[in-house]
C-alpha cells in the first residue's frame, strides 16, 4: 500500500471508531468493532505518522479499552500515548491528553486517587494551547466518568 493510501485509511479507522467512541450505547458488535478499529488505524500510524499520530492513536486504544472495561490494556497503552509525547514539544495538546487518558486508565483499574491526579494534571497540561484544541480535550477531560 502507498503511503498516501495508508494514511487515508488510518485516518478513516480513526473517525470511524470515534463514532463508535462518541455513541451513548453500543451494542457487544459494535464493542468489538470500535475495539478493533482502533488497533487497526494504531497499526497504520506505525507505519505512516510520526510521534503525534502514533500517540494520538494509542489514546485512542487506551479510551475504548477503558470504555470496554479493560483496564490493563487501557494503562498499556495510556502509558505508550506517553511515551511517545516525549518526541513532541510543548506545549501540544498530546500532554493534556495522554495525562487524560492515564487518569481514565486509573480510574477502571480502581485507583481513584491516581486517576484524580491525573485529571488534575491534565487540565493542567491545557496550558499555553489555543483554545479550539483546549476546549476541545477539556470536553474529553471533564466527561471522564470521576
Amino acid at each position: 500500500m502507498d503511503f498516501e493510501a495508508e494514511k487515508k485509511l488510518a485516518i478513516k479507522l480513526f473517525n470511524d471508531c470515534w463514532s463508535l467512541i462518541d455513541q451513548p450505547s453500543r451494542t457487544d458488535a459494535e464493542n468489538a468493532e470500535m475495539l478493533h478499529l482502533a488497533h487497526t488505524s494504531r497499526w497504520h500510524w506505525g507505519n505512516v505518522g510520526g510521534a503525534v499520530e502514533k500517540s494520538v492513536g494509542e489514546w485512542q486504544c487506551s479510551r475504548v479499552n477503558s470504555l470496554l472495561g479493560n483496564g490493563p490494556a487501557a494503562l498499556l497503552h495510556a502509558k505508550q500515548s506517553r511515551e511517545l509525547i516525549k518526541e513532541i514539544s510543548r506545549p501540544h495538546f498530546m500532554y493534556a491528553s495522554s495525562s487524560e487518558a492515564l487518569a481514565y486508565a486509573n480510574f477502571v483499574l480502581g485507583n481513584l486517587d491516581e486517576a484524580k491526579a491525573l485529571k488534575e494534571e491534565a487540565l493542567a497540561n491545557l496550558e499555553g494551547l489555543d483554545e479550539e484544541d483546549a476546549a476541545h480535550i477539556r470536553k474529553q477531560i471533564e466527561d471522564l466518568p470521576f
